[in-house]
């Protein structure tokens, strides 16, 4: 793990990955391996940072889990929220061609469409969710358990019980 600021001043801990991502196609969308910065064509969008760049959906590996997260090119790796952190990760995936509908949802109310996202390694669900903060529309990872989406920003992370989920209609 490797230590960096931006030019912000935000504080990461960046990980460098040497493990093969496979292409892994889920009900409506498929979720391809990238790295560097790298947004595939069709990737998902999910939101928007307080520059105005496209925020796309994207997860990572971190110690045995699957984490959803956010993906802005100019950034050159996925952030996701971890322990209270926002963690740069260079290797992740990119949802590409999936859904692109999110709906309002509080606490523990998942709909049966939600889209997955990942999985800890306790084998919690973990569901793609976005929210609000400070200017941006920020992606980030909803704890199926916990009824809560995190998201990280400005080097840590945040916690909301009122967000919107990545539903697939094409899911019954």
């Amino acid at each position: 793990m490797h230590y960096l600021s931006d030019h912000r001043g935000s504080d990461y801990y960046f990980i460098t990955l040497h493990k093969n991502i496979l292409i892994s196609p889920v009900a409506s969308g498929t979720w391809v391996s990238a790295s560097g910065g790298v947004v595939p064509d069709g990737a998902v969008i999910g939101g928007v940072d307080s520059h105005g760049a496209a925020m796309f959906v994207a997860r990572a590996r971190i110690e045995d889990c699957l984490v959803p997260g956010k993906l802005v090119a100019n950034f050159g790796f996925t952030l996701i929220p971890w322990f209270g952190k926002e963690i740069a990760i260079n290797q992740y995936e990119v949802l590409i061609d999936g859904p692109n509908r999110w709906v309002p949802c509080r606490g523990k109310t998942i709909p049966g469409n939600a889209f997955p996202g990942g999985v800890e390694k306790n084998g919690v669900k973990l569901y793609i969710c976005r929210a609000r903060i400070q200017g941006s529309l920020t992606v980030g990872k909803m704890h199926s358990e916990r009824g809560t989406c995190y998201l990280c920003y400005g080097g840590a992370e945040h916690s909301f019980t009122e967000y919107e989920l990545l539903v697939d209609d094409g899911i019954c």
